[in-house]
């Protein structure tokens, strides 16, 4: 689901590109904190600033295309199954047996295909497979193989049920596909779809994942007869989220030097020297999101940045992040630093 801990991913790996842009890394580079690394001049410079804020609502945007190019997708695999009908209708004719049109008919797609906001989604973004067909022909002729598209389409009546069940496997096994080993006179062959994804835009290999749950969580909500101007695919981002996103990644980098220094005394319990650069962008991540978003409970925060250090650093990082933001964080609420909303009875709890 698109929600704030994938914003928070997002935030992470724009604020990655953009301090990756000033770090000096060299051993030579250790400061007078101790840290393996320093942060060059222009960090925070407006125009700096200001890229990194457009790539962030690409990489946004980016998220929303890739769940629409993934139901295209099985659109386009349907008329894919529609091409293996026709070609094979004579054969079967003879034998006195029809092909199985239970895929060309599934009512999931059929709901794709007539969605208001699908349809216009596709016309305003370059969305579509317009000159994949060996593409998909190869991704259905594979999925033609597996047991539970053949037992799909040998079943007589299929419910809505069942429709919805063979998208549902069918969004998992694309997930499954193997990611091959790419050599430089391979690059060009799009064997899967996560080659198909690394080829297209960085966004979306390393949303693929994600965008794909997401598509599975929303089979799961349709009903059979849903209207056409039903929303089954988002195809804008929430303006909450996005105001989370860009108000995050902004006061992480403008904040940057002082909330640094914020950070120094706490790795007191730790070699700053060994400090990986990823988990000093998730404290200065947290550290921002806790000064700025009031809203959002310490004990919320100090988790999803664990979590983030669990996905995308070291081994130890998790539980480096979470001695550092713990000491940290309540130290500063008790000088009145960070100070919290308290939540109504009966208000939700921001994530």
């Amino acid at each position: 689901m698109f929600n704030r801990r994938l914003v928070r991913i997002k935030v992470l790996q724009a604020l990655y590109a953009h301090m990756s842009a000033y770090a000096d890394t060299e051993e030579s580079a250790t400061g007078e904190s101790g840290l393996p690394f320093t942060l060059g001049k222009g960090v925070g410079e407006a125009g700096a600033v200001t890229r990194s804020l457009l790539e962030l609502e690409r990489s946004l945007q980016a998220y929303i295309d890739l769940q629409h190019t993934m139901v295209h997708l099985l659109l386009e695999l349907r008329r894919a199954n529609r091409k293996r009908i026709d070609l094979q209708k004579s054969r079967y004719l003879r034998s006195g047996l029809e092909p199985s049109e239970n895929f060309v008919n599934n009512r999931v797609l059929q709901q794709y295909a007539a969605n208001e906001s699908i349809r216009a989604y596709a016309k305003q973004r370059n969305v579509a497979w317009p000159g994949a067909e060996d593409f998909v022909w190869y991704l259905f002729t594979t999925l033609e193989k597996e047991s539970f598209f053949d037992d799909y389409l040998e079943l007589n009546t299929p419910s809505f049920s069942d429709d919805a069940a063979v998208v549902s496997a069918i969004y998992e096994w694309l997930q499954a596909l193997e990611i091959p080993q790419l050599a430089d006179d391979q690059l060009d062959e799009q064997r899967t779809i996560y080659a198909w994804a690394l080829s297209s835009t960085i966004f979306y290999y390393a949303d693929l994942d994600s965008a794909l749950d997401d598509l599975l969580e929303e089979t799961g909500g349709m009903h059979d007869l849903d209207s056409a101007d039903v929303e089954i695919v988002p195809c804008a981002i929430k303006e909450d989220l996005r105001t989370f996103a860009l108000t995050l990644l902004k006061k992480t980098i403008e904040q940057h030097e002082n909330n640094l220094q914020t950070i120094i005394p706490f790795l007191r319990n730790w070699d700053p020297s060994r400090v990986a650069f990823m988990d000093l962008l998730i404290l200065l991540m947290g550290l921002a999101e806790a000064l700025n978003f009031p809203e959002i409970p310490i004990p919320v925060t100090i988790n999803e940045y664990i979590e983030l250090a669990r996905s995308f650093s070291t081994k130890s990082s998790p539980q480096f992040v979470n001695g550092v933001l713990d000491s940290m964080l309540k130290q500063l609420g008790e000088e009145g630093i960070i100070v919290k909303k308290e939540r109504k009875k009966g208000e939700r709890r921001a994530k």
